[in-house]
C-alpha cells in the first residue's frame, strides 16, 4: 500500500461480492477509488476492502453510498486501522486451532460486559477490547462469534474467519 496514506481495512457486514442485490468486486473496489482512495483492494468475496485514504471514515462512508447506489445492499462497513488488524492477526500465527478463529469487530464499547473465556452458543470468546473479539468455534468452518456477540453487546457486528485475515495479511504486507 501507500505510504503518503494510511492503510485501513473496511469491514461490509453481510456482503456477499456478486450475489443478487450485492455488488460486484469491480462495483466495490471502483466505489472506494470514486471517494478519494489512493489504493484498494477487495481480499475476498465478503465486503472485506483494503484501502489508503487520507480520511478513512469519510472515504468508506461514501463508497458505501456508491455501494448502495448501485444495488439493493442495505447494510454498514467499519473501518479499522490496518496496523491494528495486522497486529490482531498476530494471535491467530500462534494458535493450533486458526481453522476455527474469528475476528469480528464492532462499534466501540466503553468496555468489554463479561470476563473472558466466555462460553458462547457453539463457541467461545478467548480475546476482546472495545472494538474487537477473537472467538474459537467448536467445529472448523462455523461461524457462530456475531451471533453471540450481538446479543452480548447488542451493537452490530461482523466477522471473518482467521484464514481469511491472515490472507489479508500477506496481501496487505507484500
Amino acid at each position: 500500500m501507500t505510504r503518503d496514506a494510511e492503510s485501513f481495512v473496511a469491514f461490509f457486514r453481510n456482503l456477499n461480492v456478486g450475489q443478487r442485490n450485492n455488488p460486484t468486486t469491480s462495483q466495490l473496489v471502483s466505489a472506494f477509488y470514486s471517494a478519494g482512495a489512493v489504493e484498494a483492494f477487495s481480499v475476498q468475496g465478503n465486503g472485506t476492502v483494503v484501502f489508503s485514504a487520507l480520511q478513512a471514515t469519510r472515504v468508506c462512508d461514501d463508497a458505501l453510498l456508491t455501494v448502495q447506489s448501485v444495488c439493493a445492499y442495505s447494510g454498514i462497513a467499519m473501518v479499522r486501522p490496518l496496523s491494528r488488524v495486522l497486529q490482531l492477526a498476530e494471535q491467530f500465527d500462534t494458535s493450533e486451532v486458526v481453522s476455527r478463529l474469528e475476528l469480528s469487530v464492532f462499534d466501540h464499547v466503553e468496555s468489554f460486559p463479561v470476563g473472558l473465556p466466555l462460553a458462547g452458543r457453539r463457541c467461545r470468546i478467548v480475546m476482546a477490547g472495545r472494538d474487537y473479539a477473537i472467538t474459537e468455534n467448536e467445529r472448523e468452518g462455523e461461524s457462530n462469534a456475531t451471533l453471540v456477540l450481538e446479543r452480548i453487546l447488542q451493537v452490530p457486528v461482523t466477522s471473518r474467519g482467521a484464514p481469511t485475515i491472515l490472507r489479508l495479511a500477506a496481501r496487505a504486507i507484500r
